[in-house]
């Protein structure tokens, strides 16, 4: 309960921040009464009238105290208007204040339903929202579904910060209906996998999926992400197999994901699949998987073919590295920091991580430049909505810069790492060639090259090609070791 004060405290100081903005503005270039104003916002949201409706109401708030009895229903209108002009962010305030505050206990459980409707949705900068309000301790009168909304979320903001007791009381309170409940048993999972507890995580998940009816009735990214914790359980405790029949039933769920191949190659790899493992490889060389940046991609080529014996193919394959990434390996060699590499941070901004960061940074910059149209329009009394929006850009913006940086440097750490392997697999090739095409250590392989059914034409590839026709292609390349 302490804690849970605590929280709360800080909140209030922080949406206190926003109701001194509002009350701090002066006058407005809207003519009319403070009653005028209110009235008018009223008709404005009955008739649809967004931009009016949220101009009116911030002359309203500009002048009205918490004492006003019309105060919250205000920011309702307020926060459903901005909703509907695609504002979420400003929304999210709003909705927040009128839910943390309590000052209308009728308000309450419109106002949570507004923040479900922003989440489930995509709210833009949504952790600094959503974690303030999942601080306050009271839930009375929230619908059950509302109520497993919160419990979520504020199971989540304590697996985050490391809290294991308060977060699985938060998901335990959760109703067994609810779509909640699997997004919770989804992060139970992930936190034990992160912490080395594959069996525990793989028993979830297992759990979580079901069979396949089951599996149906869950939300597309609770299945993906799912079926992918355990393909990489699998791979991590060498269940290749189980890793490839995954990875297949991602590729037709998640077929945007080129990463995926890349780690069904793997998979295939360690199985003796060479020839499929180098198909897949084969694809990720099309056009539209360009923005994937994986140096150990060259390495494994470079592995399978030698496992083949192809040892020359083998030696192109690994040399390709620093052929596709020679800007950044002559950085990194000439000492720049990688932060300070124009190639290494082009190539952070194609990482997952990244690109949902500047994502965000890009909504917001769009919800930023509509935000300072309706301000301009509401006078001084709109100063508050602008400053609220130029505080959250600059805070997106900072931390876009930092994921930019952390993956430039985890980049600059893969890029080091790979080209040491293309130094040792290069002279293990060498080696290999003196010793008369002996096969290297590994399974040998299991896929033979098989009979091409006659009639049947071979084309070489020119340009781009689709790579939805070459989900079970494999290369065929001759075998070349002496046994």
């Amino acid at each position: 309960m302490d804690r849970a004060r605590s929280w709360r405290t800080v909140l209030m100081r922080r949406v206190s921040i926003l109701t001194i903005a509002l009350i701090a503005c002066g006058g407005s270039s809207f003519n009319g009464s403070r009653d005028e104003a209110f009235a008018g916002a009223v008709e404005a949201n009955v008739e649809g009238e967004w931009e009016d409706a949220v101009v009116r109401t911030l002359v309203y708030l500009s002048t009205a105290t918490e004492d006003d009895e019309r105060y919250d229903r205000a920011q309702m209108i307020l926060a459903s208007g901005l909703e509907e002009l695609g504002l979420r962010y400003g929304a999210a305030l709003y909705y927040t204040d009128v839910a943390q505050s309590r000052r209308n206990v009728e308000l309450i459980d419109e106002a949570v339903a507004g923040l479900e409707r922003l989440a489930r949705g995509g709210l833009v900068d949504g952790d600094l929202v959503l974690r303030s309000f999942v601080a306050s301790e009271d839930l009375s009168g929230l619908r059950p579904e509302l109520a497993d909304f919160v419990y979520y979320q504020r199971g989540v903001d304590s697996l985050r910060r490391g809290e294991l007791l308060w977060a699985n009381q938060s998901f335990d309170a959760i109703s067994e209906e609810s779509d909640y409940g699997t997004r919770a048993t989804l992060a139970r999972a992930a936190h034990e996998i992160n912490g080395g507890e594959l069996e525990k995580g793989r028993e979830l998940l297992e759990g979580l999926l079901g069979d396949e009816e089951n599996e149906l009735t869950l939300a597309d990214e609770v299945r993906v992400e799912a079926r992918l914790g355990l393909a990489r359980i699998a791979l991590d405790q060498e269940r290749y197999l189980d890793a490839i029949r995954s990875y297949e039933v991602l590729q037709d769920i998640a077929p945007e994901r080129p990463s995926l191949l890349l780690e069904m190659a793997w998979a295939h790899y360690y199985r003796g699949n060479y020839r499929r493992s180098l198909g897949l490889l084969v694809a990720l060389d099309a056009p539209v998987y360009q923005g994937l940046i994986a140096p150990e991609r060259y390495l494994l080529e470079a592995y399978n073919l030698r496992r083949l014996c192809q040892l020359e193919p083998a030696r192109i394959a690994a040399r390709r590295l620093r052929g596709r990434h020679r800007d950044a390996l002559l950085d990194l060699q000439n000492g720049k920091p990688p932060v300070d590499s124009e190639w290494l941070r082009r190539a952070a901004l194609q990482r997952v991580t990244v690109i949902e960061n500047a994502r965000l940074t890009r909504l917001t910059r769009e919800e930023i430049e509509r935000a300072t149209e309706i301000a301009e329009r509401a006078g001084d009394a709109g100063s508050s909505l602008a400053t609220a929006y130029a505080w959250a850009g600059r805070r997106l913006e900072r931390r876009l810069r930092n994921a930019v940086d952390r993956e430039a440097r985890t980049i600059a750490s893969e890029l080091v790492a790979a080209d040491d392997g293309v130094r040792l697999i290069l002279h293990e090739l060498s080696v290999q060639l003196l010793r008369g095409r002996s096969r290297p250590s590994g399974p040998p392989p299991r896929d033979r090259i098989g009979d091409i059914p006659d009639g049947e034409v071979a084309y070489s590839f020119s340009g781009e090609f689709w790579t939805d026709e070459l989900d079970d292609l494999e290369v065929i390349i001759e075998d070349r070791c002496l046994e």
